[in-house]
């Protein structure tokens, strides 16, 4: 059985993940997996140092 994501097999004893989808990715693959596959929508932003989230404004061009 081979990875999903970069094709190749799979090790005995070594970790694999499956998404809620069906696919079996290598540990190192997962994340390209869900950001490929799934895109989640996520926000940019900071963290103050109360570890306060603040969205980053969206820039608009000028003209």
């Amino acid at each position: 059985m081979n990875c999903s994501v970069c094709g190749n097999p799979f090790h005995g004893g070594r970790v694999v993940f499956r998404c809620n989808c069906g696919v079996l990715t290598h540990a190192q693959c997962w994340e390209k997996h869900i950001i490929e596959s799934h895109t989640p929508p996520f926000t940019l932003g900071t963290i103050t140092r109360d570890d306060v989230f603040r969205p980053k404004e969206s820039v608009q061009g000028v003209g």
